[in-house]
């Protein structure tokens, strides 16, 4: 089961929390209280334009690694960030985007990310927290890239 709340601080960052339980009758509840491990990611917005991406998790399913399915995001504030907190149990963090601004095609870049890990509640994760990530476009406008740092 997938959980995502979407929330807009007074300060412009949006704060975007994804939650995998692999299975809900073994799943732990957690309530946003709870002093946990979890892994952080901050994205920078710094195009002049909303920006789609999309995030897959890996999860030690029954002693297997697996990737869970595509989940769709928009990056609605330009020159922004947002930040995704995950379970503790999370193996690895995907994120894919279209490279090429302008045209009628879609050319898919996709990212492995390393998460910054922070024991807080769900309430006391900010964007601080996360490893930063920028997307910039290059000097020409038309091709999107995805660095570690923040601007």
């Amino acid at each position: 089961m997938n959980i995502q709340n979407t929330l807009l601080s007074p300060i412009g960052v949006t704060v975007i929390t994804t939650m995998l339980s692999v299975d809900c009758a073994f799943a732990q509840r957690r309530e946003p209280t709870d002093r946990i491990p979890r892994q952080v990611i901050t994205l920078y917005n710094q195009t002049n334009i909303k920006l789609h991406y999309q995030i897959r998790l890996r999860s030690n399913i029954g002693g297997e690694l697996e990737w869970g399915t595509w989940r769709e995001y928009r990056h609605k504030y330009p020159n922004r960030c947002q930040f995704h907190y995950f379970d503790p149990d999370i193996e690895g963090i995907q994120i894919r985007f279209d490279r090429i601004g302008g045209d009628d095609g879609y050319t898919e870049q996709i990212y492995d990310l390393e998460p910054n890990v922070v024991t807080k509640s769900a309430r006391d994760v900010d964007y601080r927290d996360g490893r930063p990530y920028q997307f910039r476009f290059d000097s020409g406008g038309q091709l999107l890239d995805l660095t570690q740092g923040g601007p």
